[in-house]
């Protein structure tokens, strides 16, 4: 008797789990299969869940002078600013191209759709022939993700000497994953002889839930065989690309700033719940103080100060040690703000005559989500 005991008392205990379990159970299941209602539960989803995604500055005006002059990334936008690059040979060749590096600035685990590398040159001589192909690749990897066009059939070419725009398509930019990661590189070849081209952008735009455009954060230049690196100098802290400024008046002037244009990208319908710029500089000068603060503009109307002719943001006097202030704008609160940010920094320093400043980035992150 004592051993039949011992088996019936673990078989009662399952029995009795296994009714616990099943009534629970079954009135989960009744939750979501039957044709009860369950208004207490629920389950929601959102195209692009709530984040920050970062991006740069690509326009710039300087007025430091006291004289507004555009001294944007002279390969992001279609204008007067250009940059040449060295010498190409009449021949293809795998040491000889032109590669554009491009920021993470997308949300993450979205399908891309038109993904188009806009490219707008010339050749430098305007009787020349130059053609191109395209490579994809990663920048974190350098792997090789697709190839447009061959020595064979460029993917275009160009004569003479206007600018001309030629849109290759890229659907091997299918997710947001490979855009936030993307390089592209162009072999070239002048047919005509050893000179060089001028380029005036070079971007990269698509879809998600909203267009987007890439600007190159930098780009390497290897036209003779021998690489030369051009970063934009507000993309990248710690890159050797800066912006030295002119001489700084002693006191805060109305007509004395930088001004600089970013956009977020943020799609129609997403609810915007603030930004914060990332500003990192240093004096011009070791032992003169440069000291600053900020406004914030969307068409050209006044939509946030922070700090004032009276209480800077911050002030240094190294010109060895950089200073990073993150500034909050909770008033970049809507799609059209984030989209259309113009930021302007008064500068000022206080050594007699006036010193200047450098700057080594300037983000601005945007949070947004769209459901």
């Amino acid at each position: 008797m004592r051993a039949r005991s011992s088996v019936t008392r673990p078989v009662l205990l399952v029995l009795l789990v296994v009714g616990v379990v099943g009534a629970l159970s079954g009135g989960v299941y009744g939750a979501f299969f039957a044709t009860t209602s369950n208004p207490s539960s629920a389950l929601s989803a959102k195209r692009i869940f709530p984040g920050d995604r970062t991006t740069s500055a690509w326009s710039f005006t300087d007025a430091v002078n006291g004289t507004a002059t555009d001294a944007s990334d002279p390969i992001a936008f279609d204008d007067a600013l250009s940059k040449t690059t060295k010498a190409w040979a009449t021949t293809w060749s795998a040491t000889r191209y032109v590669e554009f590096d491009y920021l993470t600035t997308q949300p993450d685990g979205l399908a891309v759709s038109g993904a188009t590398f806009d490219f707008r040159y010339r050749p430098a001589t305007a009787t020349d022939t130059v053609c191109f192909y395209l490579e994809v690749r990663s920048v974190s990897s350098g792997s090789l993700v697709a190839t447009y066009g061959s020595t064979g059939t460029p993917a275009g070419c160009v004569t003479g000497a206007g600018y001309t725009t030629v849109s290759t398509s890229l659907p091997a930019v299918s997710t947001t994953a490979i855009a936030n990661d993307l390089r592209v590189r162009a072999y070239m070849r002048n047919q005509n002889g050893a000179r060089a081209i001028v380029i005036d952008s070079a971007r990269v735009t698509g879809s998600h839930h909203g267009a987007f455009t890439l600007y190159p954060s930098l780009h390497v230049d290897r036209a003779d065989g021998t690489v030369q690196t051009n970063s934009w100098s507000f993309a990248t802290a710690g890159d050797s690309a800066t912006f030295f400024s002119g001489r700084w008046p002693t006191a805060y002037t109305a007509n004395r700033w930088i001004e600089l244009g970013t956009s977020g990208f943020v799609p129609a319908g997403a609810t915007v719940t603030g930004a914060e710029l990332t500003h990192t500089y240093r004096s011009g000068r070791s032992g003169t103080p440069f000291c600053y603060y900020l406004e914030a503009y969307v068409s050209g109307g006044l939509i946030g100060s922070y700090g004032s002719t009276s209480s800077d943001i911050s002030c240094n006097s190294s010109n060895s040690t950089w200073t990073t202030d993150v500034v909050p704008m909770p008033e970049v609160d809507t799609v059209a703000r984030a989209n259309n940010l113009v930021i302007r920094l008064y500068g000022k320093s206080t050594s007699a005559g006036g010193r200047e400043s450098e700057h080594d980035r300037v983000h601005v992150t945007f949070t947004y989500e769209l459901d």
